[in-house]
Formats: C-alpha cells, sequence, structure tokens
C-alpha cells in the first residue's frame, strides 16, 4: 500500500522501461530544475497535462541529454 496521501499506479514493463531511459539520460538536468526521481517526472508530467500545461510539458519532453564529461 502506497504511504498516505499518495496513490498507486500500475505500467507495463515496456512503458516503464521507456520512460526510465528518458530520465536516466538527463537525470543531472532534470535534478537542477527540481525533479530528482522517475515517479516525481512523471507527476510533473500528469500534473502538466491536468491543467494542459502544453508549453511546461513541451520543455520537459525535449530536455537534452546530460553532458557526459569525461
Amino acid at each position: 500500500m502506497p504511504k498516505a496521501g499518495f496513490s498507486s499506479l500500475t505500467i507495463g514493463d515496456i512503458v516503464y522501461d521507456k520512460w526510465y531511459d528518458f530520465h536516466n539520460a538527463r537525470k543531472k538536468n532534470f535534478s537542477e530544475i527540481g525533479i530528482s526521481s522517475l515517479s516525481g517526472l512523471i507527476s510533473l508530467i500528469l500534473d502538466c497535462v491536468s491543467k494542459q500545461d502544453g508549453a511546461k510539458l513541451t520543455e520537459i519532453i525535449q530536455m537534452e541529454e546530460d553532458k557526459v564529461e569525461n
């Protein structure tokens, strides 16, 4: 059971893997704007969609991948 005030959502492996890879490739960049986890990213995306905040959603989807440091 999720903690009080939270809900649970089940998604298929293919969907999870796609969003996991998307988040993982941008983890540092997302962290810089306050998104520290995959669940935080998905929650923000759902919130933007529910508010029809297309500009913010576009910004998130078009976030570039982290730069690789050598």
